[in-house]
């Protein structure tokens, strides 16, 4: 961020964590120009930042 913010100074960036069913709600309100949520959602043009790996811990 800090790189980012030193090559765009005029660039305002807020970072707010909520739950999906929020992020939506402000994406369709154009409230946020960008959110993460959980795949996969029609509504929206995607782009996948993460994959993650799934994994079961058992005991011995």
């Amino acid at each position: 961020m800090a790189q980012f913010q030193r090559a765009h100074p005029l660039v305002e960036v807020q970072i707010d964590e909520v739950v999906d069913e929020v992020a939506v709600h402000w994406l369709l309100q154009r409230r946020v120009e960008l959110g993460f949520v959980v795949l996969p959602d029609e509504r929206f043009d995607t782009l996948p930042v993460v994959t993650d790996e799934l994994v079961a811990v058992l005991p011995v």
